[in-house]
């Protein structure tokens, strides 16, 4: 049986790429994504790896109009739309490095086309709906779907999908894929790892090893350990 695990990724404006690498992962989707955007597998080994490479590509599909016709749509709507539907649609549907950006619709596509391009190239520019949805148009064995609440135990998990989980959002987490059976056995093996600490030693989760109760690291786990029990 499947079931999901939100994975928190680093708040640092790129959540959503750091959520879609750790999804991607988690389905075996990883190389095929990589692909899609012409990525060699070998420059997006890890996740801050991925982080660039991925906005790189995005930035380069924009300039060069291979981002499915989304950049122009959008920019086409926005013409469309009158002073104070516009400023609606900065501060409601797009990120703040956006509507900073935007403030003044370029009278131009190119322009407004290099400037998004630039825009996304950096680091702590919030993903906005425009490059989620070039990834899902880009994308052709799997599916990338946001889901904006997390899912309960009776979901159901399609194949060949990319999840993420995108609560009030603000911020992306990655939704990842896991076989029930495989992790329940992995918890079995930590709870029994964590009674063979004994009293004066806590278990350090992250390394897998038991630490002392009156060194650093073991006052640092006894107090997040009762802070979580008090539910502060």
């Amino acid at each position: 049986m499947r079931r999901f695990k939100v994975l928190d990724v680093l708040g640092d404006g790129s959540c959503f790429f750091r959520a879609l690498y750790h999804s991607a992962k988690s389905v075996y989707a990883l190389k095929h994504v990589l692909r899609r955007f012409g990525i060699l597998v070998k420059d997006a080994t890890t996740e801050d790896e991925f982080v660039g490479a991925m906005r790189n590509a995005l930035s380069d599909m924009v300039l060069n109009k291979k981002d499915k016709h989304v950049i122009r749509d959008v920019y086409a709507n926005l013409l469309l739309m009158d002073k104070d539907s516009y400023k609606l649609a900065l501060a409601s549907s797009f990120p703040a490095w956006f509507a900073k950006a935007f403030k003044k619709l370029p009278q131009s596509e190119e322009a407004f086309v290099a400037k998004f391009a630039a825009g996304v190239l950096r680091t702590s520019s919030w993903a906005s709906e425009i490059e989620v949805r070039i990834i899902q148009e880009r994308l052709r064995k799997f599916k990338l779907v946001i889901l904006n609440s997390k899912p309960s135990k009776k979901y159901v998990i399609e194949d060949n999908t990319i999840y993420l989980l995108n609560l009030g959002e603000a911020h992306y987490n990655a939704l990842v894929v896991y076989m029930k059976d495989e992790v329940d056995k992995t918890d079995a093996k930590d709870k029994q790892k964590q009674k063979d600490c004994g009293n004066d030693k806590i278990y350090n989760e992250k390394t897998k090893r038991c630490v002392k109760r009156t060194s650093c690291k073991g006052y640092e786990l006894t107090s997040k350990a009762y802070a979580k029990i008090l539910g502060i």
